[in-house]
């Protein structure tokens, strides 16, 4: 935390960062008071679609629900919106975009071996489900139930003027 406070940049990145802080809140809050750090670029993990089905597949790697990878939290619009107003950071620009149907796609995979299915089924379900992975990912991305965000912050805190 201390090193958060007193760093000398412009844009500090936090690229699968926060999910694996114990207080997430502290850090964002030493970011917020650092009045040399003008922007933020943060890319988080989101409640979403693949973490519905990470539930009801357990048997299959779990890649949102990391709790023995050090995954101490995953984010919601709301958590977001909070964490923003709460540090008094402004939204530039976010990206969402998921892995939920690739994942999906990996869950399904594993069942259909285990349930040892013909090879000939699995890799008719492997190719038409292949076919759909970009077409219904776009679809979860668009109604915010994506395993992703990035986010570009203002830190309204900076002394320095946005141009």
């Amino acid at each position: 935390i201390n090193i958060l406070k007193s760093l000398k940049v412009d844009v500090l990145s936090l690229l699968g960062v926060l999910e694996h802080l114990k207080d997430p809140a502290e850090a964002l809050s030493a970011i917020s008071t650092n009045k040399n750090i003008k922007y933020v670029f943060i890319s988080l993990p989101m409640f979403s679609l693949a973490v519905v089905f990470e539930l009801l597949f357990p048997e299959s790697f779990n890649r949102q629900l990391q709790l023995s990878c050090g995954h101490t939290h995953l984010y919601t619009e709301e958590s977001i919106n909070y964490f923003i107003n709460k540090f008094k950071f402004q939204r530039i620009a976010e990206w969402r975009f998921g892995t939920d149907i690739v994942d999906l796609h990996r869950h399904t995979q594993v069942y259909i071996k285990k349930i040892n299915s013909s090879a000939v089924f699995n890799r008719y379900v492997d190719q038409k489900m292949k076919s759909l992975i970009d077409d219904l990912q776009l679809e979860v991305d668009k109604k915010d139930f994506t395993s992703e965000i990035q986010l570009v912050l203002n830190n309204k805190h900076s002394q320095k003027e946005i141009s």
